[in-house]
């Protein structure tokens, strides 16, 4: 079981942990680069998503002149 420490990390700090976590500083940049690109998915699916809404936030604050 992992010690509570561990479980609670988010993903950026889990990724800057793949950095050069073998032995020798040897890092795999295929398994690096996967995890980013899959990091990154979620945000930017949500963005697509309510992409329509988020546009409308941002125009509701603006001032006419």
């Amino acid at each position: 079981m992992l010690p509570c420490i561990e479980r609670s990390q988010t993903i950026p700090v889990i990724v800057a942990g793949l950095a050069g976590s073998t032995p020798y500083e040897v890092t795999y940049y295929g398994v690096l680069f996967a995890v980013s690109t899959l990091a990154i998915l979620p945000p930017v699916l949500i963005a697509f998503l309510f992409q329509k809404y988020l546009i409308q936030g941002l125009l509701s604050g603006s001032v006419k002149g």
